[in-house]
């Protein structure tokens, strides 16, 4: 399976790299990593399930995820600007 994958400059870099040195491909590395961390997750979660609130809006959202990153880490004043309600 084929698929596109958004990757930090520089982990992508030092991942190149790490590939290169062991003498695989980056492909298989991500691999290799994919299958390390899904081995050791756990298979049931103790965590409890949170809450996720969703909002919809007439004219929509084209947000760059820098700016949602910007709001994430905002006091609510960027969610205000937006007309939605500040995190409790």
């Amino acid at each position: 399976m084929q698929t596109t994958l958004r990757l930090d400059d520089d982990l992508h870099r030092r991942a190149k790299m790490e590939a290169a040195r062991r003498g695989i491909t980056l492909t298989q590395l991500v691999e290799e990593g994919l299958r390390m961390q899904l081995e050791q997750a756990p298979a049931v979660s103790n965590r409890p399930l949170v809450e996720l609130h969703t909002y919809t809006s007439p004219e929509g959202f084209n947000l760059s995820p820098e700016e949602i990153k910007a709001m994430i880490n905002d006091d609510g004043e960027q969610l205000a600007k937006l007309g939605l309600p500040r995190p409790e």
